[in-house]
């Protein structure tokens, strides 16, 4: 359009003015293209300013797709407990079962777990646990756990080592140690599950799971902290009422009484449990403690019976640093 109208204005300039008008005037042939140029440009940016609102929101829906796209994948976090439980079953392997044969049961302490939050934590354990027990597993009790932990003083803080571990294991007569960690990567959060092998000192390979960071998940999460979320009943745990059946019963419910220095009570049940599996080198030290901190009037036939009892726990785990220090406090309290 722009060379036509050029064309166009050359003509009226050659029939109004002389051929030497022509070659001493300057006609403006590309003024009116400027202004067409010029328009169009204009034009241009006031289109582009319309649009750029609208080019922001399409690109912010883009990534607002990528990340419900993101925290779509993944499972939700009862179904990563779930078949995080099924695995830590699987990895019980053959030894455990020949111990679950001689005592009654598969025996697992789910011990710790890492989240943002002490509720969330918690909030794992307890369902983890109550998933184990649905498969048949007999879980360590959560109250004695705690207090073997603080009257032994292990160290729990910061990164809990495997030897710990397989120690806290031992003393609770359990197969298998589980801990495990639950981290935020934004779009979703990651579960791992750790497992130790008590006997073996070993780890069982637990694979991780990735979880949805979705509404119902950070609902879950307000809810706990706000402490509106009920937790599973801890229809696994072990109280002084609950009737023991197994060695590992008797050993929770042992303890249960030792908390509460019912030492006559605990005494029995550790017994108990030593008859129901009597390579349970930590019934023989549990009773032996029982007994040394009954003896406080200084009965000797209960002191005698303490030193005896760790001594029974060294024959069957010669290793074993806490029977060897009992041993040495039952001996210098009677004056030996």
């Amino acid at each position: 359009m722009c060379v036509k109208h050029s064309l166009h204005n050359k003509k009226i300039v050659r029939k109004t003015l002389t051929t030497k008008q022509i070659k001493h005037e300057r006609i403006p042939i590309y003024d009116t293209c400027k202004e067409v140029i010029t328009m169009n440009k204009v034009f241009s940016i006031a289109v582009l300013i319309l649009l750029l609102p609208v080019l922001v929101w399409a690109g912010g829906s883009k990534d607002n797709s990528k990340r419900e796209e993101s925290s779509s994948s993944g499972v939700s976090l009862m179904e990563a407990i779930d078949l995080s439980a099924g695995k830590i079953v699987e990895n019980i392997g053959a030894f455990a079962d020949r111990i679950a044969e001689a005592a009654g049961k598969h025996r697992i302490a789910v011990v710790a777990f890492e989240s943002e939050s002490d509720a969330l934590s918690d909030f794992i354990m307890a369902e983890l646990s109550g998933v184990l027990f649905d498969r048949n597993i007999e879980i360590v009790e959560r109250q004695g756990l705690n207090w073997v932990i603080k009257e032994l003083d292990f160290q729990m803080s910061g990164a809990v080592s495997d030897e710990t571990m397989q120690s806290i294991g031992k003393f609770m007569g359990a197969e298998l140690i589980v801990t495990g960690q639950l981290r935020n990567l934004g779009d979703t959060y990651r579960l791992t599950a750790n497992a130790i092998r008590v006997e073996q000192a070993t780890r069982a390979s637990i694979p991780r799971f990735d979880v949805r960071n979705d509404r119902a998940m950070q609902n879950m999460i307000a809810a706990l902290a706000n402490q509106t979320l009920n937790t599973r009943a801890a229809d696994y745990g072990v109280t002084v009422d609950t009737k023991a059946e197994t060695a590992g019963t008797f050993l929770d419910r042992g303890i249960q009484f030792a908390m509460r220095s019912e030492f006559e009570k605990a005494i029995a049940d550790f017994t108990q449990a030593i008859q129901h599996n009597s390579n349970n080198a930590f019934a023989y030290l549990h009773r032996g403690i029982s007994y040394h901190f009954r003896n406080s009037s200084g009965d000797i036939d209960r002191a005698i019976r303490a030193i005896a009892d760790f001594e029974a726990a060294l024959r069957i785990e010669p290793n074993n640093a806490d029977a060897k220090q009992w041993l040495d406090a039952a001996r210098q309290a009677r004056g030996r």
